[in-house]
């Protein structure tokens, strides 16, 4: 695809503390080079634009009217931005912050980024010479409609899940992401594993942070079985989530496997339900509501 004559670049970089001076210097590097475009960046901690025009914050409502009016959106690793910019109608461009740089406190953002690029929903810019190519090789980064309703639920219903610092500290890139629903009501789109099997471990075992040797090993055993059946399931279609029904007992013990990344699904969780899945880290996300 040829490069535009002009175009409007939309740089997002969130609001975390750490600068994310990188991103800002680019932005002005881009703008200096090519005086036609007009980029603009969310430059939050990080210094202010020289020749970028600069927005330190902006409300949510405004992040995705200047990404819906953009040509090209390019946003940092946070889950929230890169979901508000598919609803936005982009596959955008990560640029996630790096640590050894200074610019997170942690590799999260690159964890979710690599995860985000190996399931085909955003395209990913871990350096400056990344974001050059990707640039130079098209003019806009609009997706069709199709894209963005593929990638948008399971992005957006995930975010909390993996930008979750005790999940991604845990558990590997390449843990497949399980949302699980508690009930009997509908099951969300995604790659269906059924009703699974609710462990024969006591409920009062499951529930606590750390167990002993010989109470993590069946539970290791069973939690295997199911990574197996999403990772089976995962590859054999176009989801990018896999999805099933089960009880408390089996999502606190999918909670245990460093391998599995489960999230539970809220609809109207009790009391006791919910305390016992946050004791055991295990988060509880909501589908959202589109657009």
């Amino acid at each position: 695809m040829s490069r535009l004559a002009s175009r409007s670049v939309v740089v997002v970089v969130g609001t975390d503390h750490h600068p994310f001076d990188r991103a800002v210097a680019w932005a002005d590097d881009w703008q200096r080079r090519h005086p036609d475009d007009r980029v603009v960046i969310q430059f939050g901690r990080s210094r202010a634009p020289e020749l970028a025009t600069g927005h330190e914050f902006l409300a949510p409502a405004e992040v995705r009217d200047t990404m819906a009016a953009a040509d090209v959106v390019i946003t940092h690793g946070g889950p929230g931005t890169i979901s508000d910019a598919q609803r936005s109608g982009h596959r955008p461009i990560v640029f996630p912050r790096d640590p050894s740089r200074g610019e997170h406190v942690d590799d999260h953002q690159q964890r979710f980024a690599s995860w985000c690029a190996e399931r085909d929903l955003v395209d990913l810019a871990r350096e400056v010479d990344d974001l050059e190519r990707l640039l130079a090789g098209a003019a806009d980064t609009r997706a069709a409609t199709s894209d963005t309703a593929r990638s948008e639920a399971s992005v957006a219903t995930f975010a909390e899940l993996v930008g979750r610092r005790h999940v991604t500290g845990a558990r590997p890139v390449s843990a497949p992401p399980l949302l699980l629903v508690l009930d009997d009501g509908p099951v969300p789109a995604g790659a269906d594993l059924g009703r699974l099997p609710t462990p024969d471990v006591g409920l009062a075992v499951l529930a606590r942070r750390r167990l002993r040797r010989s109470e993590r090993a069946p539970l290791l055993d069973y939690a295997r079985g199911i990574r197996e059946r999403a990772l089976e399931r995962l590859v054999e279609g176009p989801e990018t989530l896999a999805v099933a029904a089960g009880d408390l007992p089996t999502a606190l013990a999918l909670g245990h496997d460093r391998q599995v990344a489960v999230a539970v699904l809220d609809r109207g969780l009790g009391v006791a339900a919910r305390m016992a899945l946050r004791h055991a880290q295990v988060p509880v996300v909501s589908l959202p509501a589109r657009p």
